[in-house]
């Protein structure tokens, strides 16, 4: 509601009137302008409006912009702080504000407020918003592209004016259609068994928000109590629930009817949701490693998750080994929540955008960018997954010699997990990834996973036909096995038709009660002439009989 004195509206509070433009939260080095933080401030309705009384919001403190100033339509003014103002250009319009709020470099939360305390406008900027590292550094502002689109998420980037910003101008950057993004809905975390957190993509229209008729689950024994739009960004949405929820299940939630922030989109999707759980060993997996990119790319790890339950992904923790055994430094995956559905691969790695670029199958939405991940040299390493109490889940130990040894370069080729049933630390569980899949299956089931299906008897092997050229298809020997009790240890030999023993492929090894065996279809390290073997496989207990199998393949 517009409250009127002449033509200046006194206590404006319909949302987005005025909006956040431009800020400069790290102005050192010196580009072109003071060394001073500011930000700037338009007016995007079609009235006067005085800024009396309004206040700019940082955290839980409230900063106040002072006495009387009309801000005229399309117009713009500068915040900032009393000590600074000699350094700004007279010329410019400046309110000098007596306490003014540390913007930190890195990211941050900022909102105006009007007199009667409605959240005008509000950003949560981060330093991803620049255009590159040079400017990341500092002396540059970011500037939003267009004022009227206040709630896009791919609006704001780095100032291009050679002074490193435009306070009281034109943004350097400003275009009337910028391109739009996709208004959708990220995530929903179940708080507890009654409350769940739905996230969008960008700001949304607070009411539609706020209609608990708006969600709806295919699950009929689930409904919506109430719902609540949560300030100052309203890109959240908190609802709760008539009934709980259920441990070890999966729900999906109907969302319709909400609104973008203009109300000129309207979003019907669906999500996924469920309880989270706190992860044990063997629950997360080490699924794929790429740990040596090609020049221009970056490393990643794909974690699968092995269980029945969703798993806060950022609450696991990355690290490896030192050449004594202790552990080296721990990298937190993230902040907050992000659901890791049972059965799902997710992608961690520096620079996710390549990962999308380099494999476009892949989905950025089971993406993780963070920081730092633990070293991965190029000829051999290790990986530990930890969770939040400092517990191994698991690890593998790597060697370049692990990959298909007739690659022509294994550069941006990554190693795949053949079987999750089998031992992180078998390296006959891991298996270059297929030239059909341009080397790398992020995201994705991996090309050279191999399914550990129900037999009848103690051994079954698959493929029966071996055909180990690293193109995906038959490239490795799965012998997948079942047992009534543990303690057998396995031997496996390869036979010529005439009786001739060409190789032992698995020398005396621990079985578990069910699981799989890997072969890579190599005789040290060359491949087989093409023709038929016999696969003799040897079980020994100490308590019970001898297993003993033979098996027929064929090698092309």
């Amino acid at each position: 509601m517009l409250l009127l004195f002449g033509n200046i509206a006194a206590a404006q509070t319909e949302r987005y009137t005025i909006v956040i433009n431009e800020i400069m939260v790290d102005p050192s080095p010196i580009v072109g302008l003071p060394n001073a933080e500011y930000i700037e401030l338009r007016n995007c309705s079609n009235r006067s409006i005085d800024l009396n009384k309004w206040k700019i919001e940082k955290g839980s403190t409230t900063y106040s912009i002072g006495n009387s100033t009309v801000l005229k339509p399309d117009s713009l003014i500068v915040l900032c702080s009393k000590t600074n103002l000699p350094l700004f250009n007279p010329s410019l319009r400046i309110i000098a504000l007596s306490s003014f709020p540390l913007l930190t470099n890195d990211e941050g939360t900022i909102g105006l407020k009007s007199p009667d305390n409605t959240t005008v406008h509000a950003i949560e900027y981060k330093s991803s918003w620049h255009e590159n590292t040079i400017k990341v550094a500092g002396g540059w502002s970011l500037e939003m592209i267009n004022p009227l689109q206040p709630c896009e998420n791919n609006n704001w980037t780095s100032s291009v004016h050679r002074n490193g910003g435009t306070p009281g101008m034109e943004n350097s950057v400003y275009k009337s259609k910028p391109g739009a993004s996709r208004f959708e809905a990220l995530q929903c975390t179940a708080l507890n068994d009654q409350t769940l957190l739905i996230e969008f993509s960008h700001g949304a229209d607070s009411s539609s928000l706020s209609n608990a008729l708006n969600y709806s689950f295919r699950e009929p024994m689930l409904s919506a109590s109430s719902a609540k739009a949560i300030g100052s960004l309203f890109n959240k949405a908190e609802i709760k629930l008539q009934t709980a929820l259920k441990p070890n299940s999966v729900y999906n939630i109907e969302i319709k009817n909400i609104l973008s922030c203009k109300k000129d989109k309207s979003l019907e999707t669906s999500v996924q949701t469920g309880l989270q759980k706190d992860p044990l060993p063997k629950d997360i997996l080490v699924n794929e490693v790429l740990f040596n990119p090609p020049s221009d790319g970056s490393d990643f790890i794909e974690l699968y998750n092995n269980t029945q339950s969703v798993v806060n992904a950022n609450e696991l923790y990355l690290s490896s080994y030192n050449n004594l055994g202790g552990l080296t430094t721990n990298y937190k995956i993230g902040e907050g929540h992000f659901n890791f559905f049972p059965k799902d691969y997710i992608i961690i790695s520096e620079d996710t955008a390549f990962v999308k670029k380099q494999w476009p199958s892949a989905n950025s939405k089971k993406m993780i960018q963070v920081k730092n991940l633990p070293s991965l040299p190029d000829d051999e390493g290790n990986i530990i997954i930890l969770n939040k109490q400092g517990i191994v889940l698991d690890n593998m130990y790597y060697t370049d010699n692990m990959h298909y040894p007739f690659l022509h370069d294994p550069s941006g080729v990554s190693l795949e997990r053949i079987q999750p049933a089998a031992s992180s630390q078998d390296k006959n569980n891991w298996h270059s990834a297929s030239s059909s899949v341009n080397y790398a299956s992020p995201t994705l089931e991996n090309s050279q996973y191999k399914k550990s299906d129900s037999i009848p008897s103690h051994f079954e092997i698959a493929p029966k036909i071996l055909s180990p050229n690293n193109d995906g298809i038959n490239d490795v020997l799965g012998i997948n096995y079942h047992f009534d009790q543990p303690g057998y240890t396995c031997t496996v030999y390869l036979f010529g038709l005439q009786g001739n023993l060409i190789s032992k492929i698995i020398d005396n090894i621990l079985l578990g009660t069910s699981g799989s065996i890997c072969w890579n279809g190599l005789n040290k390290g060359q491949i087989l002439p093409a023709g038929q073997y016999i696969v003799y496989i040897e079980a020994f207990h100490l308590q019970s009989k001898t297993v003993k199998e033979k098996r027929l393949i064929a090698i092309r």
